[in-house]
C-alpha cells in the first residue's frame, strides 16, 4: 500500500464507495478507511428511479444493477386514506425504482471499486483530502430535522407474484412490504421512541402490524430477527467534506436514500477542491424540497389519525432557514 494518498475516504457505505470509485477514474489514488460492523445491512432496501444515472458515472449499467436488484412496477399505498391508492411505474419519465438487499449491494460496489484500484484499511491515515461518508450520526454540525427508529424483519416466500412496494400509515407511524430478489419480503415499521416507551421489539411488531400486511405474510417464513436501528434526518450545511448521509439523511418515506446520497456525493467530489463560500449548494436546496414534501405527507397522517406521532412529525421543521 503507498504511503501516499490523495483522497482518504472516512466510511464504506455507498456514498463512500461510489466517490473511491469516480475519484479512481479520475486517476486520484483512493484509500477507504472501513468502520468496523457487527453485522452487514440485511435489510432491504428501494432504490430510486435515478439511481442509475449515478452508477452510469463509475462506469456501471442496467445490466449490473439486474444481477443484485430487480424491479419495482409501482406502489401500493394506503396514506391518506383506508383505500388503495396505486402508482404505476410505467407512468414515470424516470421508468421505475429498483429493490435490492443492502449487503449484496454494497458489496456489489465494493468489488467495482476494488477493480478499479481502490484500497482499503483500518486504521487512520494521511491524505490530501479527506471526506466523511460515515452517516448522519457521526456529523457533529448536522441540523437535526427529525429522529425515528425502524423495525425491520427480512421473511421468506416461494411465490412473491406481486413485486409492487406496499407503504401504510398507521397511528404509531408507518409500514412498508418490499419485494426484493429471492422470494425475500423486507417488511419494516417507522415509528419514535416516545411511541413504543416500555415495548420490547416483538411486542410492537405483533401488536402494530397491520392486518392487510399479515394477510401478505401468510404463506411466508421469517428469515430474520427483527432489527432495530435509528433514523436521524439531518442536514450539514456549508460542508465541503462531508458525503451522502453524513451530509444530507432522510427518511425511508420519500424514496431517496441510496440516489439522494449519490448525488450530493457526486456534487461534492466533481468540484474538488472547494472554495469555501455561503451561498446556499443545490445540496441544501434539494433539502429544503424535500423537507416540504416530507410536511405535505406528514400533515395527511395527522389529518387521519390526529394521534401523537403524526403531531410530532409536523412539528418538525418544513424549510431550513438561513441567512446568506
Amino acid at each position: 500500500m503507498s504511503s501516499h494518498t490523495d483522497v482518504l475516504i472516512q466510511g464504506a457505505g455507498p456514498a463512500g464507495l461510489f466517490a473511491a470509485s469516480w475519484l479512481a477514474r479520475e486517476g486520484h489514488s483512493v484509500l477507504i478507511q472501513e468502520r468496523p460492523r457487527a453485522s452487514p445491512l440485511q435489510r432491504i432496501e428501494a432504490l430510486g428511479p435515478d439511481v442509475l444515472y449515478y452508477l452510469r458515472q463509475i462506469g456501471l449499467d442496467r445490466s449490473w444493477l439486474s444481477k443484485v436488484a430487480q424491479p419495482v412496477p409501482g406502489t401500493i399505498s394506503r396514506w391518506s386514506t383506508e383505500e388503495e391508492e396505486y402508482s404505476d411505474a410505467m407512468l414515470n419519465p424516470h421508468g421505475h425504482a429498483w429493490s435490492t438487499r443492502r449487503d449484496h449491494f454494497d458489496s456489489a460496489l465494493r468489488n467495482h471499486a476494488q477493480i478499479l484500484g481502490v484500497q482499503f484499511t483500518k486504521e487512520a491515515r494521511q491524505a490530501d483530502i479527506i471526506l466523511t461518508a460515515t452517516g448522519s450520526e457521526t456529523a457533529k454540525k448536522a441540523i437535526i430535522t427529525d429522529k425515528l427508529i425502524a423495525f425491520t424483519r427480512n421473511y421468506h416466500c416461494q411465490n412473491v407474484l406481486d413485486l409492487r412496494l406496499r407503504i401504510e400509515a398507521t397511528p404509531h407511524g408507518w409500514w412498508y412490504a418490499q419485494p426484493a430478489p429471492g422470494g425475500i419480503i423486507g417488511l419494516g415499521f417507522l415509528t419514535d421512541r416516545e411511541t413504543i416507551k416500555g415495548l420490547n421489539k416483538e411486542h410492537v411488531w405483533q401488536e402494530m402490524l397491520p392486518p392487510s400486511l399479515v394477510s401478505i405474510l401468510m404463506s411466508a417464513q421469517m428469515q430474520s430477527p427483527i432489527h432495530a436501528t435509528s433514523v436521524t434526518c439531518a442536514l450539514v450545511s456549508h460542508s465541503h467534506h462531508h458525503i451522502g448521509n453524513a451530509r444530507a439523511s432522510y427518511d425511508p418515506l420519500t424514496g431517496r436514500g441510496v440516489a439522494e446520497a449519490l448525488r450530493n456525493t457526486l456534487e461534492t467530489i466533481s468540484s474538488l477542491p472547494h472554495e469555501s463560500g455561503s451561498k446556499p449548494t443545490e445540496i441544501e436546496q434539494h433539502y429544503n424540497a424535500y423537507l416540504t414534501e416530507r410536511r405535505q405527507l406528514y400533515t395527511l397522517g395527522f389529518k387521519r389519525f390526529k394521534s401523537d406521532f403524526w403531531q410530532r412529525r409536523i412539528t418538525t421543521p418544513s424549510s431550513l432557514v438561513r441567512s446568506y
